[in-house]
């Protein structure tokens, strides 16, 4: 908390306009929907290439909303990225 306290400080001190984030609230927000609602179709469409071991017990039950929602594969990745870990870990405990 101190650390926000100082870096508001700092951001008014330098002329930084600190109500960018509330005057831009829908854009903000529409565009955060469509990121994750592409990347989720993205990793559904391209989990269904993956081999059987990568699969989801959870999620491999046929139903293709029940599936997409739970989780097709089980640790997506982009070459070396780990996107389960960097959306749930990273961002999450960040913004939480």
């Amino acid at each position: 908390m101190v650390v926000s306290v100082i870096a508001i400080a700092a951001a008014v001190h330098q002329g930084v306009d600190i109500t960018y984030i509330h005057s831009h609230f829908l854009q903000l927000a529409v565009a955060s929907f469509l990121i994750s609602f592409l990347l989720s179709v993205y990793l559904y469409v391209r989990s269904r290439s993956a081999p059987p071991d990568q699969l989801a017990l959870g999620g491999n039950s046929g139903n293709v909303v029940y599936d997409f929602f739970k989780g097709h594969e089980l640790n997506p990745r982009i070459k070396d990225f780990d996107l389960k870990f960097f959306c749930e870990m990273r961002p999450g405990l960040i913004g939480w």
